[in-house]
């Protein structure tokens, strides 16, 4: 049996934060003359790191840095190489070093197929996860869900979101009235009332996490 995806993101945390993480061990050639500027220092590492396409060696390369600058090394890397689909998703969450902007790219570039589990994970992008569930509902509206499934999402965390994006695929249905979504049904129609021209919106692809990482 595989590794709950809280255990692989502990896992990830504690191999970037635990003792022998190789920090000045092993310095990174051409980098050398930027030990005792932090910034510099991490900026050439990092960008050497990014020029490695193996994983394993990456982590190596960031982890010659203290934390927390080795997870953003590691980050850096999961950000330029996530979309390549060469890793798994379980490898990328742990090079991800428990980030939540890093988690939630990893979420983007291999979502799980349920709703409810997506929204469910997107708890480990902390700041991040009303992005991650509206990320989530995107995806959800791009399948021309019923209106019995899309009840059932708008009663999971941030229904809101899923509410206040429902007019814009309406518009692409020609629907021109709300459907029942319970408690945030008056969410839908208060977008209604605001946008009453509302484009077809919902065949836009999810912007990614890496748009919103500071």
């Amino acid at each position: 049996m595989g590794m709950s995806q809280r255990t692989i993101l502990a896992w990830g945390l504690a191999l970037a934060t635990g003792c022998g993480n190789g920090a000045k061990e092993g310095l990174i050639p051409g980098c050398e003359a930027y030990v005792g500027d932090p910034d510099l220092e991490a900026a050439c590492v990092s960008g050497a790191a990014l020029g490695v396409p193996e994983l394993d060696r990456a982590r190596t390369m960031c982890d010659s840095l203290p934390p927390p600058r080795n997870v953003g090394c590691r980050s850096k890397w999961v950000f330029a190489r996530v979309s390549h689909q060469e890793n798994s998703r379980e490898r990328l969450l742990v090079m991800c070093g428990g980030a939540p902007d890093c988690v939630f790219a990893v979420f983007d570039a291999y979502p799980r197929g349920d709703y409810a589990e997506q929204v469910a994970e997107c708890r480990d992008t902390g700041r991040f996860e009303a992005d991650c569930v509206g990320h989530a509902a995107q995806r959800l509206l791009a399948t021309s869900p019923t209106d019995e499934q899309l009840r059932a999402a708008a009663a999971l965390p941030f229904g809101e979101r899923l509410a206040g994006m429902l007019p814009g695929y309406l518009a692409c249905t020609g629907r021109t009235v709300c459907p029942d979504l319970g408690p945030v049904t008056s969410v839908c129609e208060a977008t209604r009332r605001r946008q009453p021209d509302l484009a077809c919106a919902h065949d836009s692809a999810p912007a990614g996490a890496q748009g919103h990482a500071r």
